[in-house]
């Protein structure tokens, strides 16, 4: 039977989850966190009570645990997200995985790599693929076994060589097999970039970025300029990661990008790279109007400030035309909902 009370009552862990169940309105944290670090007993209950939650419900649920996990380090659904990469719901399975991205157990890279593998939900793979991008990383900073890293490669690889795969699987396979020293990893990047599909290619210069591999710097300068908000977004943030002193120029100009989001890649990168314009840019935008881009100018010049002691500031000198370099945000926003779809 299910862990009860010494009366036969309920446990919390289980009353909560029916009253998750039951409920129909929005999700509160403290009804949520309830379910936070369960027992063995609370993990018996949650299998007992898990298949009779309407299908909706348990999207909402998962979604609710992923967000509490994300806003508090106290909140840990773990045991959950495991127990639910069998669910008979995608979207669940997907959910689950989102759920474990700070998992650092060899055993749930080797589950997401069978999901990788065999799932049947071209949703599921994706996720999985995407999330065992954590795990190609944590391996290449010597925190995961060796044996462990050569599977994750191996079926990443696998996914996206397979041109019948699903395009959404395949672009996250190629992202996450982008940290691993593979002598295959520029080929791969290669042909994505190279494919007519805007999906892949993009995907292709986030993969740049993530690979560190400067052989990739003028391309991802070409993209700053492209017409497709998600291009200028992921080349912003592979300039930042490839420290591109020569996409200075035009990340200055993108800190007044029509989208939002390509501003505050393009500040974010910014910082990444330094150099007294760049330190100059951001401190204009704390002194602009644009609110939003205040926080993230903020966390840049303190890269900048942490970065000072081993590149000087004057290390980087560029003649920039003095009404390139901030012209504020553009009036209206646009392409935001595209680029969240490619990405």
């Amino acid at each position: 039977m299910p862990a009860q009370s010494p009366k036969g009552k309920l446990s919390v862990f289980r009353r909560s989850l029916q009253r998750l169940a039951q409920a129909t309105g929005k999700i509160q944290p403290s009804e949520i966190n309830r379910l936070s670090k369960p027992s063995k007993a609370d993990l018996a209950d949650f299998r007992a009570e898990w298949p009779s939650v309407p299908l909706e419900r348990k999207r909402a649920i998962l979604k609710a645990m992923n967000t509490a996990a994300e806003e508090s380090i106290h909140t840990d659904f773990s045991d959950l997200f495991i127990a639910l990469l069998d669910d008979g719901d995608e979207r669940v399975r997907a959910l689950s995985v989102d759920g474990l991205w700070e998992n650092e157990t060899p055993a749930v890279a080797r589950r997401l790599v069978r999901m990788l593998m065999e799932d049947g939900s071209s949703l599921a793979r994706a996720a999985a693929a995407e999330g065992l991008g954590h795990f190609v990383q944590l391996a290449e900073e010597g925190r995961l076994p060796s044996p462990s890293l050569l599977t994750i490669v191996e079926a990443l690889f696998t996914r996206y060589d397979d041109l019948s795969e699903d395009q959404d699987v395949r672009r996250r396979a190629l992202e996450s097999v982008s940290f691993a020293s593979d002598e295959r990893l520029h080929g791969a990047i290669e042909r994505a970039y190279a494919d007519d599909e805007q999906a892949l290619r993009i995907s292709a210069v986030f993969a740049m970025g993530r690979s560190l591999d400067t052989a990739w710097s003028n391309t991802v300068i070409q993209e700053l300029g492209n017409d497709e908000p998600a291009m200028r977004y992921e080349a912003a943030y592979a300039a930042g990661e490839l420290i591109v002193v020569e996409a200075l120029p035009p990340l200055i100009e993108l800190v007044g990008d029509a989208d939002s989001q390509v501003r505050q890649a393009a500040v974010w990168a910014l910082g990444q790279i330094g150099g007294r314009e760049a330190q100059r840019t951001l401190e204009a935008i704390l002194e602009g109007d644009d609110e939003a881009l205040h926080e993230a100018a903020e966390d840049a010049l303190a890269e900048l400030e942490f970065l000072a002691g081993e590149t000087p500031f004057n290390m980087f000198e560029f003649e920039i035309d003095e009404d390139s370099r901030h012209n504020g945000p553009a009036e209206e926003e646009h392409g935001d909902d595209e680029k969240d779809d490619e990405r």
